[in-house]
């Protein structure tokens, strides 16, 4: 990892073999019925391959305010209904009920029972590797597909990251 993104970097998750935290900062990975894949390279067990159901990474992680998540994905089904990354019990979803062929988008709740998304104009392709990348900081939102910028935005409630990072599962668990 560059020396240059290691500042105020707090997890780290190449997946080569496995789920841990290569930042340094303890947050590994606990892997439920996720299974390592080829990644966008075609490198054995570089990757994590997610059902959309049941499958998933389960990550500690400190408390955060501003954040970029960004992620390579590669959606091979019509449709995941599920998030990407999720911050749970905190307050947002990345790709949370994605669909091939429908908008990039985000979702940030307010509480347990209001939320706002936020959807790009993008289309996610299928069967595709894609980089798209989430940003947040100072009440702004901005949604990157390989490297353009495809939404921006004002939230209304500001999500934070506190509590447990999930790869490949919403918010409830139960998508």
């Amino acid at each position: 990892l560059p020396t240059n993104l290691q500042n105020g970097l707090v997890g780290y998750w190449p997946f080569c073999g496995n789920a841990n935290d290569e930042s340094g900062n303890g947050n590994n990975g606990s892997v439920n019925g996720a299974t390592l894949t080829a990644d966008r390279f075609g490198n054995a067990d570089s990757a994590y391959n997610f059902d959309g159901t049941s499958n998933y990474i389960e990550s500690n992680r400190t408390h955060l305010n501003t954040f970029t998540a960004s992620v390579w994905i590669k959606l091979s089904t019509s449709n995941c209904f599920s998030a990407i990354l999720d911050s749970y019990p905190s307050s947002w979803e990345f790709l949370s009920d994605c669909m091939s062929g429908t908008n990039l988008s985000t979702a940030i709740w307010n509480n347990p029972t209001t939320y706002e998304i936020y959807q790009s104009n993008y289309i996610i392709p299928q069967n595709v590797w894609i980089n798209v990348v989430m940003s947040y900081s100072n009440n702004t939102l901005n949604i990157y597909s390989e490297g353009n910028l495809v939404f921006t935005g004002t939230t209304i409630a500001p999500p934070t990251l506190n509590g447990l990072l999930y790869f490949g599962r919403s918010r409830s668990g139960a998508d």
